[in-house]
C-alpha cells in the first residue's frame, strides 16, 4: 500500500489512533537504539577508512573516534563521566580527602587560636583606613581635574543642598558620592 508521510503524521495525531501512535513511538525507539548501537560499535571498534597512494587504493586503516567514545560514556554513565572527569572518588581518593580535611581542620583551628579578637579588629581597622585613604586620594585627584567654574558650581550646589535639608529638618546628611574640596 502506498501512503504519504503527510497522511501518516496526520493519522498519528487523530483521536482513536492511539495504537498507531504507540507503534510509531516503538519504531522510533527501536531506530534510536539501532543508532546508539552503531555509534557505540564505531566508538569501540573504529571505522575502516581507505588509504590511497598516488591515486590508487593501497589498503585501509582503522580510525577511532575518541570524541564519539567520550560522548557515549558521558551519556550512558553521566555520574562517572560528566564534564570529562569522574565525579566520584575511588577508595584511595576518599581516604586521601579525609586525611586532607583533618589536616586542613587542624591548620584552621591552630590559626584561629593564634589570632585574638583584638588583632582581628585591628586588622579590619587597618583595611578600612587604607580604603578611606584610597577614596580620599581618588576624590582629591578628581577635584584637581575640575575647572574653577565646575568647582564653584559644585560648592554652590552643596551649600544649597545643605540649606534645603536644614529647612526640611534633616540637618546634616553625609553625601558619600559627591566631591569634596581639598
Amino acid at each position: 500500500m502506498k501512503r504519504s508521510t503527510h497522511g501518516a503524521y496526520y493519522l498519528r495525531r487523530q483521536p482513536g489512533a492511539e495504537e498507531f501512535a504507540a507503534a510509531w513511538r516503538a519504531a522510533v525507539d527501536l531506530g534510536m537504539q539501532r543508532v546508539e548501537d552503531v555509534a557505540m560499535d564505531r566508538a569501540l571498534n573504529g571505522v575502516d577508512v581507505p588509504v590511497y597512494s598516488y591515486g590508487e587504493l593501497v589498503g585501509t586503516r582503522t580510525v577511532y573516534n575518541d570524541r564519539l567514545l567520550m560522548f557515549m560514556l558521558r551519556n550512558r554513565a553521566p555520574q562517572r563521566f560528566a564534564e570529562g572527569q569522574a565525579k566520584a572518588l575511588n577508595a584511595i581518593g576518599t581516604m586521601e580527602m579525609k586525611r586532607l580535611k583533618k589536616k586542613w581542620r587542624k591548620e584552621w583551628e591552630a590559626e584561629r587560636a593564634s589570632v585574638s579578637p583584638a588583632e582581628v579588629r585591628a586588622s579590619i581597622e587597618r583595611k578600612v583606613q587604607s580604603l578611606r585613604q584610597q577614596v580620599d586620594a581618588r576624590q582629591t585627584a578628581e577635584w584637581e581635574c575640575l575647572s574653577e567654574e565646575t568647582r564653584q558650581a559644585i560648592t554652590r550646589a552643596d551649600e544649597l543642598k545643605a540649606r534645603d535639608l536644614a529647612k526640611a529638618g534633616l540637618g546634616e546628611v553625609v553625601d558619600m558620592g559627591g566631591l569634596e574640596e581639598r
